[in-house]
């Protein structure tokens, strides 16, 4: 069933991650008044899962593809089985199939990527028309797939879209077999990395004591990992993007481009989530909290002080 309301706050929550709608709506390609109608309840039918992928894309990491899909009644994340028919041997199990085939598309694959893609997407879909064992790690493996011939930059890319592909086969369960569950789906790529609960400067915030524990995630996002960290989120001056105890996947690097949420160092002390704004003479540290002030540092100060950016968030991941 469709969570219009929940849907409606989700919206609303990336919103407050850009400086305006019209900002939102040019960075997921999704027509403004259309946004509007949806965060204002006046829909009743969900979005197309095309559009649900746009806006987790453009979420600066408030969502997930599969929350969106949670939320529109597509997928119910809750249940063992799941309640996308998928009908074997006739042709609505066809047209279903070439729906999720068409959900993970994406323009921004060059042409030898996507036949790479659509070559992958359709072994996978020939096991699960089969109800064969479904093991990811062999499909990628296999010399004679074009995938093989790939960069290891056009492999992240063509792995970023069919991940979403696999997600959705995770939740299917065929009319005529096994659900998808019990045919041992294995082998989707993860990346463990560190969950932190602190970080100062000074010393190794990466040492073993600032660990407070792991975290999985997907290789295609992170590669080995060792450009990434993940941090516990602290206070609620991102409220409501970002909650206590909310986990966030941050990307290494010492600049940003306005819009980014970034996390920085100011004056040694622990580390602080703002989103980021640039001038000509300055950076801006925006809350999302109105109760906060956003922190203003000249260039200059920021070599005095100092404030030292050390990444940007990603993606991230909450429990509920």
């Amino acid at each position: 069933m469709f969570d219009k309301i929940k849907f409606s706050q989700i919206l609303k929550n990336i919103n407050e991650t850009y400086d305006s709608q019209r900002d939102f709506s040019k960075k997921s390609g999704i027509n403004r008044t259309y946004l509007s109608q949806y965060m204002n309840l006046k829909l009743k039918d969900p979005p197309k899962p095309k559009i649900l992928e746009k806006l987790s894309q453009s979420s600066h990491g408030v969502t997930t593809y599969e929350e969106l899909m949670n939320v529109c009644g597509y997928i119910n994340i809750n249940e063992k089985h799941n309640s996308i028919p998928v009908y074997a041997k006739n042709d609505k199990k066809n047209r279903k199939i070439n729906f999720l085939i068409d959900l993970t598309k994406s323009n921004n694959l060059s042409s030898v990527e996507s036949k790479a893609f659509n070559e992958l997407a359709n072994n996978l879909i020939d096991c699960l028309k089969n109800d064969r064992k479904i093991d990811i790690n062999q499909i990628l493996n296999n010399k004679n797939h074009l995938y093989n011939n790939l960069s290891s930059i056009e492999k992240n890319n063509v792995l970023q879209y069919l991940n979403p592909l696999i997600a959705e086969m995770k939740y299917v369960e065929t009319e005529y077999g096994n659900p998808l569950n019990s045919i041992l789906l294995s082998g989707l790529q993860q990346t463990i990395i560190p969950i932190l609960g602190t970080v100062k400067a000074g010393y190794d915030y990466l040492a073993q004591e600032n660990i407070i524990g792991t975290i999985d995630v997907e290789t295609s996002l992170v590669g080995n990992g060792e450009e990434y960290f993940a941090l516990k989120v602290k206070g609620d001056s991102m409220f409501p993007v970002l909650v206590e105890d909310d986990i966030v996947i941050i990307k290494k690097q010492d600049d940003f481009e306005t819009g980014d949420i970034v996390v920085a160092l100011i004056n040694g002390d622990e580390a602080t989530i703002k989103k980021g704004k640039k001038s000509s003479n300055s950076i801006l540290l925006q809350p999302f909290n109105t109760n906060y002030e956003p922190l203003v540092f000249t260039y200059d100060e920021m070599q005095t002080i100092p404030v030292k950016i050390i990444g940007i968030v990603k993606q991230l991941k909450r429990e509920f």
